[in-house]
């Protein structure tokens, strides 16, 4: 306690006494804030007091409409102890409407360092206008953040993120400072007996108060099967007394191995015990502690991560001479050769993000012409010092740590030793050098999520994996003593690290889990074990709750799908060695999903925070060797065996003889993923294995953190070359990443008021395909505050027909948005102007604008291919620019059409063509948007009548003609005039 605070212990005890009168007061609680008058000052000005009837004077503020980040704050003077000496922060809150994010931050050193402890609330969905109870842990921060840490500033930071286009009305009641009297010393430890049936759960509890305590003890398991006893205790504490205390615990019947249940521990208030009560008032319960058991698993075999010994035998033929792996081997040995006479160089620190190292102007890689300086290969721009520096060294770090794991694999392979003692003698280096490495993370502070060798768990788990499958593989030459080294000082103290940033269902989740998994495994601590493969966040959670019902990766980004792949594979591999089936229906639809996704191109489109991913068998068949070796799928089979073999893959877990189907690939609607896919083949060119045309619509969920706000937003291929294009992403760090490729602008869709959509999830109205068309229909969600928005595309043969819509009951600006890489050519050209403003228009370096009547063309030429588009609409604005692609140095024409009324309606025709083809005549010669929302488009191309009709109720009607359905596309002979005779295409 600092000097300046001490006058106040005695006020703050008679506020405490005051306020717990009864006998067992087991809590210490210490109020913020009363909403009194004199207490006015402790908040900022735009919180008021106002009274409500369930809990008196409350404080209140609104949270403006699309605020990304609003603060009200409570000052912590000299009248308020420190937050460090206390366990939680507790109070109750009202919103008016659920927001995207609240939560709190806690800025008083010595907590946390005197970074802002940060905690975002899961509020209820159904939690609006209804008093809510927070209570956060004020030694387990969710983030640390700010800049650098503060000693001077004490305040409570209640913050939302409101993505509403109007106010949320706040109330805060009660904020306090709580700690209980008693809590626990040291982690509980526990012992199997050598049946796995019978344990022993040893703790230590501590009266940290100056009053003696009667408490009672209640345990329980989660696992009905498994008995504790005592189940109840009585406890007496002196002050400042320790007591240990032991449970035995019991499995009723045979329990499957590394099995995880909760034990929970509470320590209470005589009154409260003796009442039962599932949640006892705060002042009556001194502890709970929720622990995660895991039955025991039994031996764990040595090597196992990679493979085990009885593997060995198939592996050493794999690569042997005519082994299908055996260049791969070749290679391999060399480098482990060349180890043997090398001195392992130790980076002096640990290295920094990746996503730092690109040039701000141009947006492309750095290239590292030395340790301290770094070219753009585009503009010759050269970058030094911090952070570009320390980028390059995770390559050292890396290129170590994979050197470790190589080298196990040579000597399990050969029994050479000299390869086992060259990797321990880097494992030893780097054991003697891990704790030492400062913490720090992407900024530099010594934060948690950050790491010691690399700036984020993530990369720290990364990088453990190799160091532990290395050890493991070595594990046999090394004593006892040296084992307890290695696991002391690097392995469990970065394991532990990276399992405390466990944060929830995320692709570095999956890279954390498979980290503290394989340490778990090769250490034999099964608590670790289990926690990875059954634990909340662990790998069976990640995979049913991450993995979508169609297959792809939740987050929506095709980079981040494989990204996930690698980093639940590692645990897989050594759950297979070990017999644990981990090989689910679920985790296998990640596999199959690319083959529902993939483009003419042998690429998967670049949604969201990835680039357009390449999926050729030749590129991606090593890591279709152990889904192959796991279920045996010949379409699995196709991939694997479109490559080389020449891989880790195939030679430690691939098959000698692999049976390789033939995928067919259709178009289809993927709600899970939230994506519908459209092909066609061009009746005038040789089909290919993949259909030439394709196009793919994103409608589904946002993505979490690496979404994108692109609703509606369409890709497409025309004969097999890449048109319309999502620009995707790049280096995280670079400005243009959040400032145009997180834009909608950036995407082909559409954009409101000159503002980047909400967070939102559409729905898919409609699907239907048969034969060379394809017919879908989807709403975007909320996207904008008060605008219904939807999509409704045909694919027939080489032409496309769009409907994009949008309705409100007021005036807005709408904006068409459309990149197509290529030479574009319009009707007529517009004046150069300056940026409009809005979100991502100024990363456009030049612009021009024209009116127009409601019809334009326009033509882009990439390569052998064109696209040609009619577009009708409201009078409007056309506008046209050059935007940024996928690399940033593919510069793709960006045209988009302004119109500005309470609802729109572009309708377009586009036709794909050859570069040296008779252009086909196309013509819009009527579209239109009724009063329900019904929309329709007629159109004239190559001879042809088409009609596209769309309605959410049901009931498709164009003049005489009248369908039962949501979407139905029609054609019909161009009579010259005459009415024409439909046929229906498809309906749905």
């Amino acid at each position: 306690m600092s000097p300046v605070k001490q006058p106040c212990l005695s006020m703050m005890a008679l506020v405490c006494a005051a306020a717990l009168q009864a006998q067992h007061t087991v809590v210490e609680q210490f109020p913020l804030a009363d909403f009194s008058a004199e207490q006015s000052s402790r908040w900022s000005d735009r919180v008021s007091v106002i009274q409500d009837a369930a809990m008196g004077a409350v404080g209140r503020w609104t949270v403006p409409a699309n605020a990304k980040a609003h603060a009200s704050t409570l000052s912590l003077g000299d009248w308020a102890p420190e937050c460090d000496e206390w366990d939680e922060l507790r109070f109750e809150y009202k919103l008016s409407e659920v927001p995207v994010w609240f939560g709190v931050k806690v800025t008083d050193y010595p907590l946390a360092d005197g970074m802002q402890a940060t905690w975002q609330l899961e509020v209820p969905r159904n939690a609006a206008g209804q008093w809510q109870q927070a209570s956060v842990r004020l030694h387990a921060p969710r983030w640390l953040w700010g800049e650098k840490p503060s000693k001077e500033r004490r305040a409570v930071d209640f913050r939302m993120q409101n993505n509403a286009g109007h106010e949320v009305e706040v109330c805060i009641a009660r904020p306090r400072l709580v700690r209980s009297k008693v809590r626990l010393a040291g982690a509980p430890e526990l012992t199997w007996e050598a049946s796995g049936r019978t344990g022993r759960l040893a703790f230590t509890v501590v009266n940290r108060s100056q009053d003696s305590l009667a408490l009672q003890l209640r345990l329980s398991a989660s696992d009905k099967r498994i008995m504790l006893a005592p189940a109840a205790a009585d406890l007496s504490l002196a002050p400042g007394q320790q007591q240990e205390i032991n449970a035995g615990l019991s499995c009723r019947e045979v329990i499957e191995p590394l099995t995880l249940f909760q034990v929970e521990l509470a320590l209470l208030a005589p009154g409260a015990a003796a009442a039962q009560s599932e949640a006892p008032d705060d002042d009556l319960l001194a502890l709970r502690e929720t622990l995660a058991v895991t039955t025991p698993f039994g031996e764990i075999p040595v090597p196992c991560l990679l493979f085990t010994s009885k593997q060995l035998p198939a592996l050493r033929a794999r690569v042997a001479p005519g082994g299908v792996a055996h260049r791969w081997w070749q290679s391999l040995q060399k480098k482990a050769d060349g180890w043997l006479e090398r001195k392992p160089e130790y980076p002096p620190r640990g290295a920094q993000w990746w996503h730092w190292y690109s040039c701000k102007t141009c947006g492309v890689g750095l290239k590292t012409a030395s340790p301290t300086r770094h070219v753009c290969p585009q503009c010759k721009a050269e970058y030094s010092g911090w952070p570009y520096d320390d980028v390059v060294l995770s390559r050292d770090h890396d290129e170590l740590a994979h050197s470790v794991r190589d080298l196990g694999i040579v000597y399990q392979v050969t029994g050479d030793r000299r390869y086992a003692e060259k990797a321990h003698e880097i494992l030893h280096g780097y054991a003697e050098r891990y704790l030492n490495y400062p913490l720090h993370n992407i900024h530099g502070k010594p934060n948690k999520g950050g790491g010691r060798v690399h700036p984020q768990t993530l990369d720290e788990a990364i990088w453990l994996i190799s160091m532990a499958q290395g050890f493991d593989a070595i594990k046999d030459i090394l004593s006892a003593a040296e084992i307890e080294f290695l696991a002391g000082k690097m392995l469990l103290p970065a394991a532990e690290m990276i399992k405390d940033h466990q944060w929830g269902i995320h692709n570095i989740c999956c890279w954390h889990a498979s980290a503290y998994g394989l340490v778990g495994i090769t250490l034999g601590d099964q608590q670790l074990l289990g926690a990875a493969i059954n634990g909340p966040m662990g790998f069976r959670a990640q995979v049913d709750k991450g993995i979508t019902e169609d297959g792809p990766w939740y987050e929506g980004a095709w980079g981040y799908h494989f990204y996930t792949m690698s980093a639940l594979e590692p645990l897989a591999i050594a759950a297979n060695n070990l017999g644990i089936n981990v090989h689910s229906q679920r985790y296998k639809g990640m596999y199959d999903a690319p083959l529902k996704f993939l483009a003419p191109s042998y690429q998967l489109p670049a949604f969201h925070d990835s680039g357009r991913v390449g999926f050729s068998p030749r590129g991606v068949s090593a890591r279709y060797e152990t889904a192959y070796s796991w279920w045996n799928d010949p379409l699995h089979g196709w991939v694997a065996a479109g490559g080389n073999r020449q891989n880790m893959y195939a030679a430690l877990w691939g098959s000698d003889e692999i049976d390789a189907g033939r995928v067919e690939f259709k178009s289809g609607a993927y709600d899970a993923a939230g994506v519908v896919v459209m092909r066609s083949q061009s009746p005038l060119v040789p089909a290919g294995d993949i259909p030439g045309n394709f196009i793919a619509l994103d409608y589904g969920e946002h993505g979490g953190g690496h979404g994108h706000p692109d609703k509606l937003n369409i890709v497409i291929w025309g004969r097999g070359e890449l048109l319309a294009e999502d620009p995707g992403c790049i280096a995280y760090g670079n400005p243009a990443h959040q400032g145009w490729y997180r834009q909608t602008l950036s995407h082909n869709t559409l954009v409101v008021d000159g503002v980047s959509q909400r967070e939102a999830t559409g729905k898919l109205l409609a699907f239907a395909s048969a034969g060379n068309a394809t017919l879908c229909s989807v709403t975007a969600g909320t996207i904008y505050s008060g605008v219904e928005a939807g999509r409704v595309l045909a694919l027939v043969d080489d032409m496309i027909l769009d409907m994009l819509w949008a309705r409100s009951d007021k005036e807005h600006q709408y904006e068409w948005c459309f990149h197509s890489r290529g030479v574009l050519a319009l009707d007529a050209a517009g004046e150069a102007a300056e940026a409009p403003a809005g979100d991502g228009y100024k990363w456009v370096p030049a612009w021009r604008r024209r009116g127009h009547d409601g019809a334009w063309r326009a033509e882009w030429q990439h390569n052998d291919v064109v696209l040609r588009l009619w577009q009708r609409s409201a009078a409007g604005e056309l506008w046209d620019g050059v935007g940024m692609g996928n690399p940033p140095t593919v510069k793709p024409p960006l045209v988009f059409n302004r119109v500005r009324a309470s609802e729109a309606l572009f309708a377009s025709v586009m036709v794909i063509a050859g570069k040296d083809e008779a252009p086909l005549a196309g013509e819009i010669l009527d579209q239109g948007m009724d009063a329900a929302g019904n929309c329709r488009l007629r159109a004239r191309c190559a001879d042809k009548l088409y009609l596209l009709l769309a309605s959410q109720s049901g009931d498709l009607r164009y003049g005489d003609l009248s369908l039962k359905g949501q979407v139905a596309l029609l054609v019909g002979d161009d009579a010259g005039g005459a009415a024409p005779t439909w046929q229906t295409i498809l309906v749905k």
